[in-house]
């Protein structure tokens, strides 16, 4: 292997790494975005950035398929940055004239955004919750949802709190 070809295996070794180190393929899209869209280097290597963003974006695109979006919302937002960082890339490929790479892109961030998009439909929007005073997680999703079983997935989208007798007064929480 000549020394090209072994630093271009070791980056998109690199970026695997990062894939594999989380489990949560939400987890996996936040470490992969900085690398899919790291910018050249001053005085650094376009071609070998390129492929270290290319190879996180292939990565970002299966860890995208494998995220489960608690919410419409939290489904388009995951849609429009992974959308963003592939047009941007797309539009780097274009520029340097590897027209076949930019089209490429495109075809696999038109795949990201039917599947998200797909998914999202099905999704509940979130809402503003406000109370004046605090409930428990089972009464607040017995009055929200009508079903009190509800109530670990609404203390999940409440943030956790220390103790779900005594939910906050305000957050965001699934409109169905």
């Amino acid at each position: 292997m000549s020394g090209a070809s072994e630093l271009i295996a070791a980056v998109v070794a690199l970026v695997a790494g990062v894939a594999e180190c989380a489990t949560d393929p939400a987890d996996r899209v936040r470490l992969l975005s900085p690398l899919a869209t790291a910018p050249t280097p001053a005085g650094g290597d376009a071609g070998l950035a390129a492929v270290g963003r290319r190879a996180a974006l292939a990565a970002l695109a299966r860890a995208t398929a494998a995220c489960q979006p608690r919410s419409y919302d939290e489904a388009e937002a995951l849609r429009r940055g992974s959308c963003a960082m592939f047009e941007a890339e797309e539009l780097v490929a274009a520029d340097a004239g590897e027209d076949a790479v930019a089209a490429a892109l495109r075809t696999v961030r038109g795949a990201v955004d039917r599947d998200l998009r797909r998914r999202a439909a099905n999704l509940s929007p979130l809402r503003k919750i406000e109370m004046k005073v605090s409930l428990s997680a089972t009464v607040l999703a017995h009055r929200l949802y009508g079903d009190a079983r509800r109530e670990a997935e609404l203390a999940r989208m409440a943030g956790d709190p220390p103790n779900p007798l005594f939910m906050p007064q305000r957050f965001k929480g699934l409109a169905r």
